[in-house]
């Protein structure tokens, strides 16, 4: 049974986040019948929740005089990883980047501009919208004008090859209804993403202990392609990392996506307050969460860890400090003492703090 409008097309792409889209969009300028595919009900994935994108030499850095070599860059990411990194990939990302800046813009894309994540180089080009409005505002319409087809509840089940060996097309599958049907392809893209919500890939392909990480994306990236492409022998490779982004909260009664911008996962994580471990004992420097990824790695060292926030700087910074987390600070302390959650106590005075955390590690 026909599930798309064709059983033949120039591209196919399963994925619909930024990579399939432009893609999709991409294929679609240049002349090709296209066919897009979403495995949910929304299209997006967890590009949705993106707030930039890295680039060197783009117009906008240009426009504000900022100067950073692609070269130092890409000493600085090979040497970062212990030359794991593939300096030939990284080459043509750096490359890339500013006509990827230029594309985006000239597809819609507006940018609120250029500034830098942490401690790290102004590179990072803030879109106006986040990455739901460069989706859904820019790429997703412009990708409809041409002709673009899109099916969501949609997922590929196998990839085919012909006698050759080459990809010849694809097995999709109508989630609603069940059918299958298969569909010819002169190429096919796999952006679907990674395998962050697949706690058996999590666990087989990492070191990492699942029950202490907290995805926060949105739900989908199950490494639907990955194993799509290795089962008909595309080699694996580089599978064993993750990318430990800060501290957050783990609260079991609400999704993580909903703490994304909270002024209390901003707070714990993501500013340099006071992190204590169970033990009472402060492990780190806090200033690392200026480096997200550095933070991740420090947090998971330990156990259990304590943010602690003294009520009087609250005060302060509520009268004095600009938000983090792209909400009003307004009524924040009133908010934070009416709540109740698994994660917060509220202590006072603070010498009741390591009798706390000793009932916890009882």
């Amino acid at each position: 049974m026909s599930i798309s409008q064709k059983n033949q097309y120039d591209v196919v792409v399963a994925g619909t986040g930024a990579a399939g889209t432009s893609a999709a969009l991409e294929a679609a300028q240049h002349g090709a019948s296209v066919l897009l595919l979403e495995k949910g009900r929304h299209t997006g994935g967890s590009s949705n929740y993106t707030e930039g994108l890295f680039a060197v030499d783009s117009y906008l850095q240009k426009e504000q005089g900022i100067k950073v070599s692609a070269t130092d860059v890409l000493r600085e990411e090979v040497d970062y990883s212990k030359y794991r990194a593939d300096s030939r990939i990284w080459r043509k990302y750096l490359d890339d980047s500013a006509n990827t800046v230029q594309w985006l813009k000239d597809q819609g894309v507006k940018y609120e501009g250029v500034q830098a994540m942490g401690a790290g180089e102004a590179t990072w080009h803030i879109y106006e919208g986040m990455g739901q409005g460069v989706l859904h505002d820019a790429l997703q319409p412009q990708a409809k004008k041409l002709g673009v087809e899109l099916l969501s509840s949609t997922t590929v089940t196998e990839l085919l090859k012909n006698d050759d060996g080459a990809i010849s097309g694809l097995t999709i599958k109508d989630e609603a209804t069940g059918n299958t049907a298969d569909v010819k392809a002169g190429a096919v893209v796999l952006a679907t993403g990674g395998y962050l919500n697949n706690p058996e890939m999590m666990k087989s392909l990492t070191h990492y202990d699942t029950s202490r990480l907290i995805p926060v994306s949105s739900g989908k990236g199950t490494g639907d392609g990955l194993r799509l492409a290795w089962k008909i022998g595309a080699k694996k490779y580089g599978t064993g990392m993750a990318m430990l982004f800060g501290g957050y909260l783990k609260d079991p009664d609400e999704p993580s996506f909903k703490y994304m911008a909270s002024q209390m996962e901003t707070a714990a994580g993501q500013q340099p307050l006071l992190w204590l471990n169970e033990h009472g004992e402060r492990f780190v420097d806090e200033a690392v969460v200026y480096n997200f990824s550095y933070a991740g790695n420090a947090l998971y060292t330990q156990n259990k860890v304590f943010s602690i926030l003294i009520r009087a700087s609250l005060i302060r910074w509520l009268r004095t400090a600009t938000s983090w987390a792209w909400v009003s600070m307004s009524g924040v302390a009133k908010r934070w003492s009416s709540s109740r959650r698994s994660w917060m106590m509220l202590l006072q005075p603070i010498n009741r703090l390591s009798s706390r955390l000793i009932q916890l590690m009882i």
